[in-house]
């Protein structure tokens, strides 16, 4: 005996099997015989009024009068049996419970044993680790199906196929606005794909994760096997390998060892790529180095500029240009190298300076044009890890027994210290961004070359003719120099840089660098110790000053292909060095110093005997003229105060010998020289003095100027008040 157990709760169901809306039928466990569920088996789905009064659970009567009738058994028929006609319905006639128990009972199940109910679970577990992705398609597959049920319900089995048709026709051509959202993930249905869900879903008990497509349960896996993987490994971890050679090192070494590749190429290939994002950090550092795993691995850390002022960080990097300039010492174009000081907290370029490398000189001018942009001395310096910026002339390092650094003497005016970034940490240098940015800048320049190999401009490719002539014709062959750049960057930087707002999620919030800048230098102002961070011009120059030794000739110092020139100079030896600080973007006016670069002398002018015209006093303009005498008139006032000096050595020496041979010098003789010993009104030294007092007043013209070209440069940033 077989028997069946079902559900023996009263239910609600539908019009199926004779049973009228909202009608309560019972389905109980019925028990058969081996012969009677053969029977069934071999009557294929169409049972007896008898069988199926017994699985529905109505009375047999009452079933035959539905067949008479016709109205709530539709597929049913009559057979010829020993004279007879009985009737014979199909099973899908019955309650869905009814089906059920039907389907149970044709295949012979049995009640669960706890080895099925542990598999069950099993199944269970598994639908339950399915991908979030994969869920949501049950989810929607479930949706669907629910609708279709629904649809489809209390149908006539003759029609029911056509019920079936109907709603897919309804869903693929889009009429049920219910499942616009599903149609981009189901797009076309048909009643086999919906029924193969509904047994998928009866046979989970309802379980809705059962819908989930199968495909993708093996991904990750791969048929490698593990004496595979770690010759693959091993070989890939090597940097100087790829992929590719990686693989062909593990096939050699498995026919080495007397085995085969176990999967195809394709396959290897996948497991390495599954292993590197599994590995990431340790195929990072083994195959590209630490820097790589430094910039995609490590965490990063934040900083809160709000905590800083303007004027508390300068930051300091060197950058090689991507244009040629003029280089000032051969006049042959190059690509020069510009070091900008930035400020930490606004961003804002204070100061640069451009060179042929990254030098101490350059690095120290570009600082110096910053403290002189800023009105006062920062309390620290953030430096790049470079060779040239740890150089001891900026800061005094263990041991070193000489005078204290460049940095280090500006700590009476509030300076703290210097720092240094880390090497190969781009990330912890703002100014990096700035650099990124000054590309724009770059490409404006008549010698822009690109910031690439591959990004080079067409004219420096080979036989680029078209492309050398049109840059040709437009830049007529000019070059910048690097004054030239100088002052197409203090454009650029005060019309673009410095009125372009920033990204939102910047340190800036969306403000424009001059904004910041000027509201936080504001509020450094205005601090009770701000005075004793104030330094003269003089002390600036005399601290953070470009410097070199040289020599004095007939007209002057001579340096930058011009001559600088000061009356002190006329009597100074050919022999005698001075130390010169300078500023490349200032250079009308050099300050001579000592031969120990500790006293200051005077400031010499450029080309004071140059650029005079030829025929002044009938070609020339009034300028000329003026410019003429007044040269003409210092070269007289200098020679007559070296013939006075020369006379009065004369005279000193005629009376000291006159007073130790008074009886060898005839009285007569000695007149002359005692008269110029004593002599104090002579009318050629009111001349002499008139002409000399000339030539000082030109000179201080000369470092007025000067002065005022320095405030200038401070004006025309924009930045000071």
């Amino acid at each position: 005996m077989s028997k069946i157990f079902t559900i023996s709760q009263t239910e609600k169901v539908g019009t199926r099997s004779g049973q009228k809306s909202g009608q309560e039928i019972n389905i109980v466990p019925i028990s058969l015989s081996d012969n009677e569920i053969n029977e069934l088996r071999d009557q294929s789905g169409w049972l007896s009024v008898k069988q199926f009064a017994q699985i529905s659970g109505q009375h047999e009567r009452k079933v035959k009068r539905y067949c008479l009738n016709g109205k709530y058994v539709t597929n049913c028929r009559q057979i010829d049996q020993d004279g007879r006609r009985p009737y014979q319905i199909h099973f899908t006639e019955l309650p869905p419970d009814g089906i059920e128990q039907y389907r149970k009972l044709i295949t012979g199940e049995k009640p669960k044993t706890a080895m099925e109910l542990a598999a069950r679970d099993e199944a269970f577990r598994k639908r339950g680790a399915i991908s979030f992705l994969n869920r949501d398609k049950a989810l929607r597959r479930y949706q669907v199906l629910s609708e279709y049920l629904r649809f489809i319900s209390g149908k006539r089995y003759g029609c029911l196929v056509d019920q079936k048709e109907e709603f897919c026709r309804r869903y693929n051509e889009g009429l049920m606005l219910e499942f616009d959202d599903v149609r981009d993930e189901i797009k076309h249905l048909t009643y086999q794909t919906l029924d193969n869900w509904k047994k998928k879903l009866d046979e989970a008990e309802g379980d809705t994760f059962a819908l989930a497509p199968g495909y993708g349960k093996s991904r990750g896996k791969r048929s490698v096997t593990r004496t595979e993987s770690e010759i693959l490994e091993r070989a890939y971890f090597d940097s100087r390998k790829t992929k590719q050679q990686a693989y062909i090192d593990m096939e050699n070494e498995l026919k080495r060892i007397g085995l085969e590749p176990n999967a195809s190429y394709s396959t290897y290939m996948r497991y390495l790529d599954d292993f590197v994002r599994d590995n990431f950090d340790m195929a990072t550092i083994t195959r590209e180095g630490e820097k790589a795993y430094n910039d995609k691995c490590l965490p990063y850390i934040s900083r809160d500029y709000s905590r800083i002022e303007v004027g508390d960080i300068l930051v300091a990097d060197g950058h090689t240009c991507n244009f040629d300039v003029i280089n000032p010492y051969t006049g042959k174009p190059f690509r020069p190298t510009i070091v900008v000081v930035t400020d930490f907290k606004s961003g804002m370029p204070l100061g640069w300076e451009i060179g042929t490398s990254e030098n101490t000189q350059i690095i120290a001018m570009a600082y110096y044009r910053a403290i002189v942009t800023l009105g006062f001395v920062p309390r620290h310096f953030y430096l790049d890890n470079g060779r040239a910026f740890k150089a001891k002339y900026f800061t005094r390092a263990k041991g070193w027994k000489a005078l204290p650094g460049l940095f280090e003497r500006l700590k009476p005016y509030g300076f703290i210290g210097t720092k240094h970034a880390l090497p190969y940490h781009g990330q912890s240098k703002p100014i990096e961004r700035f650099f990124g940015t000054l590309s724009d800048f770059e490409q404006r320049r008549p010698g822009y070359r690109g910031n690439s190999i591959e990004n080079k401009v067409p004219r420096l490719n080979r036989d680029e003719k078209l492309q050398d002539s049109q840059h040709n014709n437009r830049h007529k062959g000019a070059v910048d120099t690097i004054n030239d750049v100088n002052m197409a960057l203090v454009d650029w930087l005060i019309n673009k840089y410095a009125v372009t707002p920033k990204a939102k999620d910047s340190s800036l919030k969306g403000r424009t660098p001059k904004e910041v800048y000027m509201e936080s230098i504001e509020a450094v102002r205005s601090k009770a110790d701000f005075e004793k961070r104030i330094i003269t011009p003089d002390e600036l120059r005399f601290l953070m000053l470009a410097q070199t030794k040289k020599k004095s000739g007939n007209n002057g110092i001579r340096m930058f292909g011009r001559y600088y020139w000061h009356e002190e100079l006329g009597g100074c030896s050919n022999a005698k060095e001075f130390i010169v600080r300078f500023d490349f973007a200032a250079l009308e006016t050099v300050y001579v110093y000592d031969e120990s670069g500790e006293n200051f002398l005077f400031a010499a002018n450029a080309n004071g005997f140059a650029g005079i015209h030829p025929m002044a006093d009938t070609l020339g303009t009034d300028e000329d003229r003026k410019r003429l005498r007044e040269v003409l008139g210092i070269k007289g006032a200098i020679k007559q105060v070296a013939i006075r000096q020369a006379k009065e050595f004369y005279a000193a020496r005629d009376a000291e010998e006159q007073r130790a041979l008074p009886a060898v010098v005839a009285p007569k003789q000695l007149k002359p020289a005692k008269k110029a010993v004593g002599c104090d009104e002579d009318p050629q030294e009111d001349c002499e003095n008139s002409l000399l007092s000339r030539a000082r007043k030109y000179q201080e013209e000369q470092v007025l100027k000067q002065r005022e070209a320095e405030e200038q440069y401070r004006e025309r940033l924009g930045l000071r008040k």
